[in-house]
């Protein structure tokens, strides 16, 4: 369906985009033009979230119009200066609680404003106006980035980590294959259709939805 090659496009969007500034999980760059993203501490990922399919919507012959979320979930990290295993130690002095405390707290300011500036990089990546299709071939209407939230610092190990999650929607029409060969005529209403084949049973008769199947003696 549709929807999967947006999702995909999205991908390439963004790793097009990044310039070295994050990494986009599941990117795949061309040839030599890999960006210096070993050691950069922001990611960006996207997934489908959901779909909705509104019945007025849809023809009976198709295309479906789909309502599409995204989600693009974006993780920034930053490494504390001191030994955060100092705050869980039973053994640690009142000082060294203290200085690991200060450190945690630095790490987790550095990454919230990373995060910060990782969610206005990738808004500025997805709304501009050369991708408003969202690739080629594609007429996706109505993309929006409709909301975003971000969570609270978090310690992991040595790391300090910012999570945050973007809502992207956009509508698009899908296809299905099926519907096209039903006859329906200029009141919308589906006809039975007689198709003759060969088999070796004349007296068989397969009756489908729509469609009659009337088999042909054999000569």
């Amino acid at each position: 369906m549709n929807f999967q090659t947006v999702k995909d496009n999205l991908v390439t969007i963004l790793g097009a985009g990044a310039s070295g500034r994050y990494r986009t999980i599941g990117y795949q760059p061309q040839g030599d033009s890999t960006e210096l993203t070993a050691n950069l501490n922001r990611s960006v990922q996207v997934f489908y979230a959901r779909g909705s399919f509104p019945k007025s919507g849809a023809g009976i012959r198709g295309p479906i119009r789909h309502e599409m979320s995204f989600r693009i979930e974006l993780l920034a990290s930053k490494a504390a200066r001191v030994d955060l295993a100092a705050l869980e130690s039973f053994v640690s002095t009142p000082a060294q609680k203290a200085t690991a405390l200060a450190g945690l707290q630095h790490a987790a300011s550095l990454a919230d404003d990373s995060a910060d500036e990782l969610m206005s990089i990738v808004y500025g990546v997805l709304m501009d106006n050369s991708d408003m299709d969202l690739g080629p071939d594609l007429e996706v209407s109505s993309r929006w980035i409709s909301s975003y939230s971000k969570d609270a610092p978090h310690p992991r190990g040595s790391l300090v980590t910012v999570t945050g999650s973007m809502d992207l929607t956009g509508t698009i029409y899908e296809t299905l294959s099926g519907l096209e060969a039903l006859n329906v005529d200029s009141e919308g209403v589906i006809q039975p259709t007689t198709i003759s084949v060969d088999v070796v049973n004349d007296d068989d008769e397969l009756t489908l939805q729509g469609v009659t199947v009337t088999n042909a003696a054999p000569e």
